[in-house]
């Protein structure tokens, strides 16, 4: 989930002008679902975006949340040759709806998975329910890195459903460009302290 992280403080960088610093926890927590397949669980941020003029709602999350809906099966092209076709199952997503302070129920819909790079392990899902969530998160293209120090939230579901919905943390900008080589080559990380569980 350390993409997600990313998106997190993209989301509090881009929303900044739009959403009131005490409306911001309330934002989050909107705008983040739990993701369920099979085997594992884990959090997603929705993202909402106008296709045919119709608004549409997806979900980013991890790849390897919804890897065990992954099927391959082997099929034989129009030469002869074998070729391998990848398709997924839907997902689950979940989102808990609270009222004063206190959990009366939840939404289940499912999802289309759309795309998927297991490289970024990042996984993009279509929601089928049109018309079921009405704010997304923001995504900031300007290039721009917070600055050391920078205020930063984060919120998921660490542990799933198992624990509960969309915990809040918060923390800063602890450090940017850290090279880190976890075997595969290195490749560049931003720290901050906002407290992540598995899951979250």
């Amino acid at each position: 989930m350390k993409k997600l992280l990313l998106v997190l403080w993209l989301l509090v960088t881009t929303q900044a002008s739009a959403v009131p610093p005490d409306k911001v926890a309330a934002y989050l927590q909107k705008t983040s679902v739990n993701v369920k397949s099979d085997r594992s669980q884990g959090s997603g941020s929705i993202i909402l975006r106008k296709i045919d003029g119709d608004e549409t709602a997806f979900v980013i999350t991890a790849a390897h949340v919804v890897d065990g809906l992954r099927t391959v099966n082997t099929i034989i092209d129009q030469n002869g040759r074998d070729k391998k076709v990848v398709s997924y199952r839907d997902a689950s997503v979940l989102q808990e709806r609270i009222e004063n302070g206190q959990t009366v129920g939840e939404v289940r819909v499912s999802c289309r998975v759309v795309a998927v790079t297991y490289k970024n392990d990042i996984a993009i899902l279509q929601v089928r329910w049109p018309g079921l969530y009405q704010e997304g998160i923001e995504f900031d293209i300007s290039g721009s890195i917070p600055t050391i120090g920078t205020s930063l939230f984060h919120c998921g579901s660490p542990g799933g459903q198992d624990i509960g919905f969309n915990s809040l943390t918060n923390g800063i900008m602890s450090a940017t460009g850290r090279m880190i080589d976890m075997g595969t080559g290195a490749r560049q990380y931003d720290q901050i302290t906002c407290p992540s569980l598995p899951g979250s």
